[in-house]
């Protein structure tokens, strides 16, 4: 098993922050990445495809956008598999959500595909 600092690493393509804010961010690196992340059982594609709808069901759009761009950014998913996440996700989580989504991950989607 990774630990938090490492699997951080690995799924948000920066390094894991080392000082306290109060908690939340120790909170973060330790328990979210350090065992949530780190568990077997799901594949790192898995836990982004699903880290990716919560976030997109949930009124949180900059937390979204760098969902996104961490998920191409480490190449755990593809422009076009966010493409047929969306088309996915809007069967069923609902049309104005996928339209939001849709439009919230433009401008990431365009950066990948110009990169490439």
């Amino acid at each position: 098993m990774s630990t938090g600092a490492e699997m951080w690493r690995e799924v948000m393509c920066t390094e894991a922050p080392t000082t306290d804010d109060g908690g939340f961010l120790e909170l973060t690196r330790d328990h979210v990445f350090g065992r949530i992340w780190s568990r077997g059982q799901l594949s790192r594609r898995e836990r982004r495809l699903i880290s990716l709808t919560c976030t997109a069901v949930n009124p949180s759009g900059p937390a979204l956008a760098l969902h996104v761009e961490k998920a191409l950014e480490s190449g755990d998913l593809t422009p076009d598999d966010i493409d047929e996440w969306i088309i996915h996700l809007a069967h069923y989580a609902g049309w104005p959500v996928a339209a939001n989504v849709y439009t919230l991950t433009r401008p990431v989607l365009a950066h990948f595909r110009d990169d490439t």
